[in-house]
């Protein structure tokens, strides 16, 4: 597609008039480093909201695994934060 020369001056004109509207615009303050943006806070709670919730009854059977002194290794520790994070990544 050829692009015409009335169309090639239209944009140009468009170009020179955004720059200079945009030389005059005065910038934004940043905002420090260390603080987040109110929009990514609640952007992540949202997402934290979405996550499912993890089961009463699969934290008391670990509770009751764990008064018996079944302690899980750091393996099967590991085997089940990958199952649950493949299930979350699934669901």
């Amino acid at each position: 597609m050829q692009v015409a020369t009335t169309q090639a001056a239209k944009a140009l004109a468009a170009l020179r008039v955004s720059r200079r509207r945009g030389a005059s615009r005065r910038r934004r303050q940043a905002r420090p480093a260390h603080l987040a943006s109110p929009r990514a806070i609640d952007r992540a709670l949202s997402r934290i909201d979405d996550l499912p919730a993890v089961r009463a009854g699969h934290v008391a059977a670990a509770r009751a695994r764990l008064d018996g002194g079944d302690v899980p290794t750091a393996d099967e520790v590991v085997d089940m934060l990958v199952r649950r994070s493949v299930c979350d990544s699934l669901g």
